[in-house]
């Protein structure tokens, strides 16, 4: 079963690049990435990648 990984930041000036090589450091081979306020509960990629683990 492969690994599926979700990396979020709040802003455009942060970056996931840390997270994303944790990720595939734990064997993720597909990752979704997101850009979104921590306030902000709409997650399009979070909803769409687990819709699709369904």
């Amino acid at each position: 079963m492969a690994l599926v990984g979700y990396a979020r930041v709040s802003t455009e000036d942060q970056a996931t690049r840390r997270q994303l090589d944790e990720l595939r450091a734990a064997g993720c081979r597909d990752v979704a990435e997101e850009h979104a306020s921590g306030g902000d509960r709409d997650r399009p990629v979070l909803a769409r990648t687990l819709a699709r683990l369904r």
